[in-house]
């Protein structure tokens, strides 16, 4: 059976209705969501971890920023992770890298009957440079640091404005957000797309 209803009215929806979903709309924030990353602002990250000449504190920085872009991880996910990432074999255009966790550590996996699972954490290693793979510069970064999942008890410790690392501190995805607007700011060209 059609119905159709004059104009804006509709008996299935009562004044009361629509006055409790404006009073549960008015509790709730709009909801934010930053505008999509741009191929040259991939590229621009890409290069800064694969740049000898940049500080190595933000090429790892932005190395954890490629790994949750590439691997489709959240950030606080991602940062609560514990086990060290790793690449598959020697740097190749089709290589992965890959960690792992366990779904308690994840937004989705919190309820009773997702939890006790492995999660596989899986990205490309190569990214849309030529230049070379980030994912295997960035283990590289990390290792020269001294940087080590199990033992910050974090994949990313929070960074201050001078690229060190605050012990203790896990990152966010605020932080990761300022950054990049950093980054764009100062290392993407004004002719470029952004």
């Amino acid at each position: 059976i059609r119905v159709r209803w004059q104009g804006d009215w509709n008996p299935l929806i009562s004044p009361r209705v629509t006055a409790a979903e404006q009073k549960n709309t008015d509790r709730k924030a709009p909801g934010k969501e930053a505008s999509e990353l741009t191929t040259d602002m991939v590229l621009t990250l890409e290069e800064i971890v694969l740049n000898d000449r940049e500080l190595p504190e933000m090429r790892v920085f932005v190395g954890f920023m490629l790994f949750t872009l590439y691997t489709r991880e959240r950030v606080t996910d991602a940062a609560r992770n514990v086990v060290e990432p790793w690449c598959h074999g020697r740097p190749h255009v089709r290589g992965t890298i890959e960690s792992k966790t366990v779904s308690e550590k994840t937004k989705h996996g919190q309820s009773k009957a997702r939890r006790r699972r492995e999660v596989i954490i899986l990205g490309p290693a190569w990214g849309l440079s030529k230049k070379g793979s980030w994912g295997h510069k960035w283990l590289a970064l990390r290792k020269q640091l001294g940087r080590n999942a199990a033992k910050d008890g974090t994949l990313q410790l929070r960074i201050d404005r001078n690229w060190d690392t605050v012990p203790g501190t896990v990152v966010d995805a605020n932080k990761v957000t300022d950054v990049l607007r950093r980054i764009v700011k100062t290392k993407i060209p004004a002719h470029k797309s952004i």
